[in-house]
């Protein structure tokens, strides 16, 4: 059996910023049995019945605002902050998380397209019997461009850089004994073209993109 709840808040105003919460809790409750023969007579079974609970415990909040730049530009900018707990009964320690993250997003009409930039960072930790983070950086730029009425091109930019860090652990498990952190680095591209009369047909499209890698 399970239960869960979850209570958001109504969003408020602070600084020009909209602001909300929420917070949630849930608790299971699972049975578990399983049947063994004895030895001195296989026809003979014992049942094992075990009895497994949890209970969790979660809360986030947010701030968001969009400010206009001019007539043709947006500036969107976001922060936000979640936060977990559980235990369960078969298990002697409690698992918890925190994780954080900020966005920035840029919007501009003009010069015949549209462009648009984006920057985003989280941060995510776990504790418990081993702790764990996680960290990820991506930011993007992309321009649409009319060519005419008919035709235009497109290109975007795209990178993304991501570290993970994790308990080292010997060979008897001890995970003690200090931490080790990984770091990936991707880059990618993409341009297309597109054409809604293409060789001057009625209804014939073409579009055709290339991606780099």
């Amino acid at each position: 059996q399970s239960l869960a709840t979850a209570i958001p808040s109504e969003q408020y105003t602070i600084a020009g910023f909209d602001y909300g919460w929420n917070v949630g809790v849930g608790f299971s409750n699972s049975v578990r049995r399983s049947d063994t023969s004895t030895a001195e007579d296989n026809a003979a079974t014992d049942t094992d019945t075990k009895n497994q609970q949890s209970l969790g415990v979660s809360a986030s909040h947010h701030l968001a605002r969009t400010m206009n730049l001019g007539r043709y530009s947006s500036l969107n900018i976001a922060f936000g902050q979640s936060a977990s707990g559980s235990k369960s009964s078969d298990i002697d320690f409690i698992s918890r998380s925190l994780s954080n993250s900020a966005s920035m997003g840029w919007n501009h009409s003009g010069f015949g397209g549209s462009t648009m930039a984006s920057t985003s960072a989280s941060d995510s930790r776990s504790f418990g019997q081993e702790s764990n983070r996680f960290q990820v950086f991506s930011a993007q730029l992309a321009r649409n461009q009319e060519l005419s009425r008919l035709s235009s091109l497109s290109g975007s930019v795209n990178f993304q850089a991501s570290r993970a860090q994790t308990p080292n652990s010997d060979h008897n498990g001890d995970s003690s004994i200090g931490s080790s952190g990984r770091t990936t680095k991707s880059a990618s591209a993409s341009f297309g073209y597109a054409h809604s009369r293409f060789l001057g047909v009625h209804g014939l499209l073409l579009n055709s993109r290339l991606s780099v890698p």
